[in-house]
């Protein structure tokens, strides 16, 4: 067998810092000068430099440098297959950690040679920092946990990686399109599903021990006496029920040892299986007849206009770093957490208790009652989960007591295109007057202010004043 060295060139156009060891690679980055001193060295005397534009908007380069053993039948360029599965591992730990695609179709240069001599890599301590954040030490954790790992669980981390950087790409490769979202979500939620199967073991003790309450519950109740008090049988039933091992019990159990769940986690898992089932099983109503802005190139399974995906991608991530133990994400997930919408149960108590007369009107538009806030109570009522007259009552004081300032009229935007044909006349005139202002200011976060009415429209709402209003102003 005779030794092969593979060296590849990324180009990067992101600030990035990297030198460490995996396997038989060594990766590290150069300058934009290091490179073009390199190029030089290669070069014939007589050939002239060549420049693309590649060359000339990078900021330097990510090199991977590869030793491969080659059989004495193999051809030189064999050595890349060899080499493959090694390079889309260190692909998908740099995609997680960055937050960048890295794949092979960016390589843009590369050499190839069989080594004289036997060539030993260095092992540096691992160095991996991008625009000023430093993830060297979480980069150390996930080289030392695959090292010290059996074949199952590195295949488990191999695996995670891999559909979080095919996600990745997906989700990057539809910015401003839409085009892979449905498929971005898939692989999302399938991060979910096999980590959670992880967690398995302890779903199924606490079937098995909802079971045996359960028995013994109805057993109690039918020898008992009518005067003692027995546990609730339909409840034990519902959590017997629920806990079949299937992809919601799993995911939520695993989130439970993760010390990861709480009513918002729970809700975005419902949400997005059901999105994930939607596209999965390939249910008959992808066609619609109403689209809103922006426009897709497909129909998608995921109808909802107020669905945010970097949610799914962000508590994905955030998932895989609990399960290895890192710091990555944790900033992300902070503010996944802070713009995911409440559970419906949380807004729903928030308007049968009355709780905003309780709080102050700055506290309604900060969502200090569990997240409870204007953009939150305009979701559920476009989608039919609250009345006008909820969303009204909770809203009135906030808008009738607002100064019009820019923070106001942008949290208050939307519900004030709603509240505006409210039969207060207090209510209907200052929620107009904030559309007025919102749109001489340019304070509202559509690229048009009648996507707005579209959005409304979309969800087979009515409104009056609103149209009749863009028409005069037209």
């Amino acid at each position: 067998m005779k030794q092969a060295i593979l060296r590849r060139f990324y180009p990067l156009n992101f600030p990035l810092k990297a030198n460490f060891r995996f396997r038989t690679s060594r990766v590290y980055t150069i300058t934009k000068k290091e490179f073009k001193e390199y190029e030089n060295r290669k070069r014939h005397p007589e050939e002239e430099p060549y420049e693309d534009e590649i060359r000339k908007n990078s900021l330097g380069c990510l090199v991977i440098e590869s030793i491969s053993m080659l059989k004495p039948y193999d051809a030189l360029y064999e050595m890349a297959a060899d080499l493959r599965p090694q390079l889309l591992i260190i692909y998908g730990i740099l995609s997680f950690l960055t937050d960048e695609v890295f794949d092979p179709t960016q390589c843009f240069n590369n050499e190839s040679f069989v080594t004289g001599e036997d060539v030993v890599l260095d092992t540096p301590k691992p160095l991996l920092s991008k625009e000023g954040e430093n993830y060297s030490k979480d980069l150390e954790k996930i080289l030392d946990l695959i090292e010290e790992s059996k074949k199952d669980k590195q295949i488990l981390l191999y695996s995670l990686f891999e559909r979080w950087r095919k996600a990745l790409f997906l989700m990057k490769e539809s910015d401003g399109n839409w085009i892979h979202v449905d498929e971005a979500v898939l692989a999302y939620i399938h991060i979910f599903e096999v980590l959670s199967d992880e967690f398995k073991k302890q779903l199924k003790t606490e079937v098995k021990e909802n079971r045996e309450r359960l028995i013994n519950a109805i057993i109690a109740r039918a020898n008992g006496d009518d005067n003692k008090k027995y546990e609730d049988i339909d409840k034990l039933i519902t959590e017997a029920s629920d806990n079949r091992v299937t992809l919601k019990p799993k995911v939520m159990c695993m989130l439970k040892e993760m010390n990861l769940l709480n009513p918002k986690t729970e809700a975005i898992i419902v949400r997005f299986i059901e999105h994930r089932n939607a596209i999965a099983h390939g249910r008959k109503d992808l066609y619609q007849d109403k689209v809103v802005f922006p426009l897709k190139p497909f129909f998608s399974f995921i109808k909802d206009t107020n669905e945010n995906i970097e949610i799914i991608k962000v508590f994905a991530a955030r998932v895989i770093s609990q399960y290895i133990g890192l710091k990555r994400w944790e900033p992300e997930w902070r503010w996944a957490l802070v713009i995911a919408p409440p559970p419906f149960n949380l807004v729903k108590e928030f308007i049968f208790k009355k709780s905003y007369q309780n709080i102050t009107e700055a506290d309604i538009i900060d969502g200090v009652f569990d997240g409870v806030d204007p953009r939150s109570l305009y979701i559920y009522y476009i989608k039919n989960k609250i009345s006008f007259d909820d969303l009204e009552n909770a809203l009135a004081k906030v808008i009738t007591s607002s100064t019009l300032k820019k923070e106001e009229c942008q949290a208050l935007f939307n519900v004030a295109v709603i509240l505006a044909d409210s039969k207060s006349i207090d209510v209907a005139n200052t929620a107009r007057e904030i559309v007025r202002k919102s749109h001489t200011k340019q304070w509202y976060f559509y690229s048009n202010i009648r996507d707005a009415l579209k959005e409304v429209e979309y969800y087979n709402k009515t409104l009056f004043w609103f149209p009749e209003w863009l028409i005069e102003k037209k």
